[in-house]
């Protein structure tokens, strides 16, 4: 199989792989260091050349302009406070910095991104629905 990566879908940037001394690594952009902690890493459960899959299997950018979109919970059936639900996924563990807001994906996955360093944080499917605004 080929190491050759994707460019960002988020920015289009070059793909590059930080590898670790125990053997274990992942993908991350190098232009706006968008990393998925999840899908394009690789270690104990997955190898390299599957997290490189995950990566290439992600949309690549397009010309199109942002969309723009709500959140809805689907719990309380209102708009979802993107707020609360980082200070619940942190107290979980599951979130390691500030969230600079919701993301969505071209492939209609949501997800929260930090303000550090453009990581996307996965967030359950299930509970959320983004809702597309028509101007």
């Amino acid at each position: 199989m080929s190491d050759e990566l994707k460019p960002c879908p988020f920015c289009g940037g070059d793909a590059v792989f930080d590898d670790c001394d125990d053997g274990s690594g992942g993908i991350r952009c190098s232009k706006c260091g968008f990393q998925p902690l999840i899908h394009a890493s690789w270690g104990k459960n997955k190898n390299r050349q599957q997290a490189i899959s995950e990566w290439n299997r992600r949309p690549e950018p397009t010309k199109y302009s942002p969309c723009t979109f709500t959140v809805i919970d689907r719990e309380t059936g209102t708009q979802a406070d993107c707020e609360r639900i980082a200070k619940e996924e942190w107290a979980k563990g599951l979130i390691a910095c500030d969230i600079a807001g919701w993301a969505l994906l071209e492939d209609g996955y949501l997800v929260l991104m930090d303000d550090c360093d453009g990581v996307a944080y996965p967030i359950d499917q299930s509970r959320f629905l983004a809702v597309f605004l028509v101007k």
